[in-house]
């Protein structure tokens, strides 16, 4: 097993090679690509949950399903070359698809550009604040609240902002006047901050702070006491990563210290980097380091990437169902399906033969 985000260019791009599209799986669906030469079969997996895995496999190791593929020698599908490299995928339906514009989707996602651009929700929330309206509700913070921003970020004005901008408006200012930007290891970070994102007191929910909020992927709540946050607060289906930071050590009104503590959904795997025991920082640049890699280069649904693998496979799965170029698509009932039919045209041809030489014989 090999993780290479470069493969796609390298060995398959502009050569010969196939795209499949699993639409639905345990792993949230998968763009799959199968090349191969005299020797090896090269496969590269893209799924929202394990991000890209590459596989290049002896031609002799992959053994060919159905009795009669083996006795015509007939090479392994591509079911048996997905199944032999990803056994928890045996049985899902795989779709062959035969559109250049998908190999050209597949090749841009390894530009560089899809890991640079993140942007990431940060709520304020008092020490007593308990739901996600409560905290959508206020319209400033505290001093150690604009003392974490500080650390953070650098304040900037929108309107005009010529740098990532994480959805928000930078011509009339519809989404307020500034917001919070950071540029850390060559990528840019736009914050959706909800005491900058606009208020209307007559709107109890805050929709437009919601609006840009709730469809991050990762949110960072700032809780200004010592209480806990439930994980469940913020309402998303669009949320993956939930970090909350609370002031730890405060003398004289400046913060030595954070604690951290992060939440994720429970169909994501473990990422780095490791949480210390007890999960306490001093405020300096190795925290921040630690938090900009927990909530975005290292969490993989997260991974701008992982969005368009999302969205191409929502869009193959509709291509899918209206192109007249696709393949049968590849099942157990299928493939016995198949197989059967196949026979029965062998038996057939065999009985004519039979037949054909009885006449002669009469």
């Amino acid at each position: 097993l090999e993780a290479k985000d470069t493969w796609y260019g390298k060995h398959f791009f502009g050569k010969e090679h196939t795209n499949y599209v699993i639409a639905e799986s345990a792993r949230g669906g998968c763009a799959i690509s199968i090349a191969s030469d005299d020797l090896f079969y090269r496969i590269m997996i893209r799924s929202v949950q394990d991000g890209v895995e590459c596989f290049k496999v002896t031609r002799t190791d992959v053994r060919v399903s159905g009795a009669l593929r083996r006795i015509l020698r007939r090479p392994p599908t591509c079911k048996d070359i997905i199944e032999f490299c990803k056994p928890e995928l045996k049985g899902v339906r795989v779709s062959k698809v035969n559109n250049v514009a998908i190999a050209e989707k597949l090749h841009e996602l390894e530009e560089p550009k899809f890991d640079k651009l993140y942007r990431i929700g940060l709520v304020y929330a008092t020490a007593d604040q308990s739901s996600e309206s409560e905290m959508y509700s206020n319209v400033s913070g505290s001093e150690r609240w604009d003392e974490f921003l500080e650390f953070l970020g650098s304040k900037v004005k929108l309107k005009g902002f010529d740098k990532y901008d994480g959805g928000l408006d930078t011509k009339n200012d519809m989404t307020g006047e500034y917001s919070l930007f950071s540029e850390w290891r060559d990528a840019q970070i736009m914050f959706h901050v909800s005491t900058l994102l606009p208020f209307l007191p007559a709107d109890r929910q805050q929709l437009a702070r919601k609006k840009h909020i709730g469809n991050d992927r990762c949110v960072i709540i700032f809780r200004d006491g010592d209480a806990p946050i439930c994980p469940s607060i913020i309402h998303s289906k669009q949320l993956h990563i939930l970090a909350v930071v609370q002031p730890h050590d405060v003398v004289d009104g400046v913060t030595q210290s954070y604690q951290f503590a992060v939440a994720s959904r429970d169909s994501m795997p473990p990422f780095e980097p490791d949480m210390p025991n007890p999960p306490v920082f001093p405020k300096d640049d190795s925290f921040r380091d630690f938090l900009f890699e927990k909530c975005t280069l290292s969490s993989p649904p997260y991974c701008l990437r992982l969005l368009v693998v999302r969205s191409l496979i929502t869009s193959c799965d509709s291509f899918l169902a209206l192109s007249n170029h696709l393949c049968p698509p590849f099942s157990p009932t299928h493939s016995s399906f198949y197989c059967a039919f196949r026979i029965f045209l062998c038996a057939a041809f065999c009985v004519s033969i039979l037949f054909g030489s009885v006449r002669g014989c009469v």
